[in-house]
């Protein structure tokens, strides 16, 4: 009789926590459709050409490596981690509506790095206080700044792209997690242009390491991807054009792809203050 009862109980709190797991996924769902439909409606400025046109373009030239890299590599900068929550819900449903458009693994890669310029704002070089994740995120995906009123800014608003209302995370459980947490407030340093794309774009299914510049007098931090058997890599703090000042039409962001799916001869070429050297990072 008291093993019956136990049995019923376990039964019973087991389907409260499927039920919990089932509402907290719709949720999250609910919030990435959400986010998805006001990116939808920023101006990205292409060239006057569409993401499948630049794909193309970029496929031609991508040389194909020699695919050597291990798998024990591959999965491990393919795993979820703190800097790159891969595996939570909303991250999920949010990467494949970004990546739902494509035609190609390139167009997907450029679809990310897209929307991460549109999402970011580099908070190092336009709002020093917002430069370190401290004061972002505190429990339940409540933000500790809804950043709504420009006074909290600090600077114009002209400079500063929109952040997402603040009623989007209420639904949804980021923790303690300031990577979640970007996706909500948009503002950061490189660390957070490199986390975000990493987070999109492991969840895509995409290798996708962090690394940081080991150049002297130097503090810098962007991606390599693993694609079409090479680590290639993609800066999205250095292609965000709209955030460098070199565009200051803010109705529209200029959409910079000088350092989307380079090796590493030509980034260190493009930029050899900065990219010359680096190290991989633990995440």
């Amino acid at each position: 009789m008291i093993l019956a009862r136990c049995l019923s109980i376990i039964l019973i709190l087991g389907s409260i926590q499927t039920a919990n797991a089932v509402t907290d996924a719709n949720s999250a769902a609910k919030a990435a459709e959400k986010l998805y439909s006001i990116f939808l409606t920023a101006k990205m400025d292409t060239g006057g050409h569409s993401t499948t046109e630049m794909a193309k373009f970029f496929d031609h030239l991508v040389v194909p490596g020699q695919n050597d890299e291990s798998a024990e590599i591959l999965a491990s900068y393919s795993m979820e981690t703190k800097a790159a929550p891969s595996k939570h819900p909303f991250v999920i449903k949010l990467a494949s509506l970004i990546t739902a458009p494509a035609q190609s693994d390139t167009e997907k890669l450029l679809l990310i790095h897209n929307f991460v310029l549109w999402r970011m704002t580099h908070a190092a070089i336009f709002i020093p206080k917002y430069a370190t994740p401290v004061a972002l995120v505190t429990r339940k995906g409540k933000l500790a700044q809804c950043i709504n009123e420009s006074a909290d800014h600090g600077v114009s608003t002209a400079w500063v792209k929109p952040p997402v209302e603040c009623g989007l995370v209420e639904d949804i459980d980021v923790g303690d997690n300031w990577v979640l947490a970007l996706f909500f407030t948009g503002l950061h340093n490189c660390s957070g242009y490199a986390s975000l794309f990493a987070t999109l774009a492991r969840a895509t299914g995409f290798p996708t390491q962090i690394v940081q510049s080991t150049q002297v007098g130097t503090l810098h931090i962007w991606n390599r991807v693993y694609y079409k058997g090479a680590w290639r890599n993609i800066d999205t703090t250095f292609d965000d054009a709209y955030d460098r000042g070199q565009y200051e039409d803010n109705s529209t962001m200029t959409t910079m792809m000088l350092y989307f799916l380079r090796s590493d001869e030509g980034i260190a070429k493009q930029d050899p203050e900065s990219h010359a050297a680096y190290t991989v990072t633990n995440d």
